[in-house]
């Protein structure tokens, strides 16, 4: 296990918990994890039950997963489970870090797990650089026995899910917006942006009418604040027409990103991230080279979560905000400011759950 996989457990059982009371088993090595466990609240996992299934062999740091100790630690889940009753569901979590093992025993493992239904949880960030996660798994005689893979890829790979029928369910990446603060830290200097700064980054693109309407909304209101800056990137890293219309009304406060690379990143100083309405493929994760950061660095020191605001999220909330703002006098900074806390607290709860609940509902639907 590494810290990242620490996180997505808590978010996991936390969004889960919030939608239904539905038994939840946590089977791990957890002695020789329990280094990575300090620091994690009682409550996070209030109501599991933990299934301690050492490896047999090998030193107490060992990280490689066999095919012999996946299939103990099976075993041991077996016992603890009652079986692969239909109905159970079983998520083989961070499975990329022991891929080989878990091909090894994909039809031993059906063997035991019968009509449950199987989940391989690939951990990996999606990456424009790299092909499509799917790709890789369509070739695994794992996919093959049935097993769904669960990816934060939205692109696919169509030929080779086809050709493999592989099923897969994209789930929104719980670590997105997640950036270490000395990386905050150093965007912000960049772009000029002070710690008591509220920083806003807008992906421009041409968007529909009812789309660019709602932004260009949100934005004049969290805009509302003296202390608020607008940062801007779009297509080329020309702003689109409406975005550039209306950051002209912010005279002074409008920085202009430029482009990622050698990961170093102007969006990393953002505290809310607005993406474009509609918006597909690569896009739907932050448009930089933060994404493709091995799973363990971003986890390894403490960081500031930005708020990942896409089209799907928050549209009451968005729309409530507006509403409120839209209500205040003229010039009343302090009350602006008040709202906008107040609209980002409850942005991030929403946040902290969903992909818990949209694992939920993922294999609950899938099954």
């Amino acid at each position: 296990m590494h810290p990242a996989s620490i996180k997505i457990l808590c978010d996991s059982v936390k969004g889960i918990r919030s939608v239904s009371s539905v038994t939840i088993k946590v089977v791990a090595p957890l002695t020789r994890s329990m280094q990575l466990w300090r620091g994690v609240g009682v409550d996070s996992f209030a109501g599991v039950e933990f299934i301690n299934a050492e490896l047999r062999g090998g030193s107490q740091s060992a990280t490689l997963i066999s095919s012999a100790h996946l299939l103990a630690m099976v075993q041991r889940a077996h016992a603890d489970s009652h079986g692969g009753a239909a109905g159970n569901l079983y998520v083989f979590v961070g499975v990329e870090a022991y891929a080989e093992a878990f091909a090894e025993c994909a039809f031993a493992l059906r063997r035991w797990f019968g009509p449950a239904s199987v989940f391989a949880l690939d951990m990996r960030r999606e990456n424009p650089q790299a092909s499509p996660v799917d790709s890789e798994w369509s070739t695994r005689r794992s996919l093959a026995s049935r097993a769904t893979l669960l990816t934060f890829d939205s692109r696919f790979d169509a030929g080779a899910v086809g050709a493999a029928a592989v099923k897969v369910k994209v789930l929104p990446d719980p670590r997105r917006g997640e950036v270490p603060l000395a990386v905050r830290q150093r965007a912000r200097a960049r772009m000029n942006v002070s710690d008591n700064d509220f920083a806003l980054a807008v992906v421009s693109d041409e968007v529909s009418s009812t789309g660019i309407a709602r932004q260009a909304a949100l934005i004049r209101a969290l805009m509302q604040a003296p202390s608020s800056r607008l940062l801007i990137a779009g297509v080329g890293h020309e702003p689109a027409a409406w975005l550039a219309d209306l950051s002209a009304t912010f005279p002074g406060r409008v920085r202009i990103m430029g482009a990622c690379a050698n990961g170093t990143c102007d969006f990393d100083a953002a505290d809310v991230l607005l993406m474009p309405a509609g918006a597909l493929g690569a896009s739907r994760s932050l448009p930089c080279a933060t994404d493709a950061r091995d799973v363990d660095e971003m986890s390894a020191e403490p960081g500031h979560q930005m708020i990942v605001l896409e089209d799907d999220m928050g549209t009451h909330e968005v729309d409530d905000f507006i509403q409120a703002v839209g209500l205040l006098p003229p010039r009343a900074s302090r009350e602006v400011e008040i709202l906008r806390s107040e609209f980002l607290r409850t942005l991030q709860a929403k946040m902290s759950v969903r992909f818990g609940r949209s694992l939920y509902y993922a294999v609950r639907q899938l099954i």
